[in-house]
């Protein structure tokens, strides 16, 4: 049988007695911990008339003792004047976080090994760009995903450029510098989607025919906020939140390159050792696979879009940083298998080896 809440903190006539007889006592000097009130305060209930049990009976009743408020936690602050409890409470987030995402990356790479399909596994590697970034929310200019495989290279891109209409009051400088670097004009006047909505089909379409939504790579880590994967997960929220779809979202993972090139790379390593009786030496640490995909081989051979490409500034553009990652993964992974490298998709076209 359910439990009635309105007995919730209703007190009994003997209880109502005992609290009087504990004011009582206090006024005289005398303090009783309420462990030791009910034997204490026994015998003196005993000795209560008929009509005073009735009494406290009545107001037992009509009262209602608040539970005793817990004892306020001291608050205690590090040398940065930060919360101990906040930072600690952050840090255990992180690491849980980051279990999920090496999880699920080598979960994904070792489920395609079972089935004889890494070589063939699609990999998307994803790049945006933002004319401003900050409290009154993000502002894109770019995005761009590219499909890659070992075997097939990058096979397939998707490229938008976007006009996300006025920007807030004060951005205009920050915008300015943003704008500089692609040569774009400041919005409401630059070139570019405006819908949301059509921006997401768009890339909804790319994704086909999958029935879940894929994992996303991007540049960067997730330790700062500063990071193009911070922004790339700000540029995805935004689009999905925009088109009336921020349930879905919650669905989406974005998750840094290097950590899957830390794998990917662990991986065949140790496949091929197993193979052919080598001891080739995979990446030893994830730092060392962020170095590798630094590297600016690339960067001045690759193509991005006809605009970038136009006005000399394809190093910046969101369709040539994919590209690139593209071929930095082939470099350091397809170098151990048997895949014939193909110009273009595992490599630029005007790359000299």
């Amino acid at each position: 049988m359910p439990k009635n809440k309105n007995k919730k903190n209703k007190p009994s006539g003997f209880w109502c007695f005992a609290m009087d007889y504990k004011n009582k006592m206090s006024k005289r000097g005398k303090i009783i911990n309420v462990s030791e009130l009910s034997q204490l305060a026994g015998p003196e209930g005993n000795k209560l008339s008929e009509s005073q049990q009735k009494l406290y009976n009545m107001k037992a009743k009509t009262e209602t003792f608040a539970p005793t408020p817990k004892k306020q936690e001291r608050v205690l602050y590090n040398s940065l004047g930060q919360n101990i409890k906040e930072v600690e409470d952050a840090k255990i987030s992180e690491k849980r976080t980051y279990e999920v995402m090496t999880k699920d990356i080598q979960e994904m790479l070792q489920n395609a090994e079972d089935l004889g399909e890494l070589e063939d596994l699609v990999f998307y590697f994803v790049s945006t760009s933002s004319f401003f970034n900050g409290k009154d929310g993000i502002y894109p200019a770019e995005l761009a995903v590219a499909k890659f495989s070992l075997m097939k290279g990058v096979f397939d891109t998707l490229h938008i450029r976007v006009n996300p209409g006025d920007l807030p009051l004060g951005s205009k400088f920050d915008a300015q510098e943003k704008a500089k670097e692609h040569k774009y004009p400041l919005p409401p006047n630059t070139k570019g989607e405006k819908d949301y909505v059509t921006i997401l089909e768009q890339i909804m379409d790319f994704f086909m025919p999958l029935e879940k939504l894929p994992i996303l790579f991007a540049d960067g880590n997730t330790t700062t906020n500063k990071t193009p994967l911070m922004e790339t997960c700000k540029v995805f929220e935004k689009i999905f939140h925009e088109s009336q779809e921020a349930d879905t979202f919650k669905y989406l993972k974005i998750y840094p390159n290097e950590e899957l090139l830390f794998a990917l790379q662990n991986l065949i390593t140790k496949i091929n050792n197993k193979s052919n009786g080598t001891s080739d030496v995979a990446f030893g640490s994830r730092a060392y696979a962020a170095q590798m995909l630094k590297s600016d081989e690339f960067c001045y051979s690759t193509k991005g879009c006809d605009f970038h490409n136009e006005h000399d500034v394809a190093i910046n553009c969101c369709l040539s940083k994919v590209r690139q990652n593209s071929y930095k993964f082939a470099k350091w992974c397809c170098d151990k298998t048997r895949i014939p490298l193909q110009i273009g998709n595992h490599m630029p076209e005007e790359y000299e080896c």
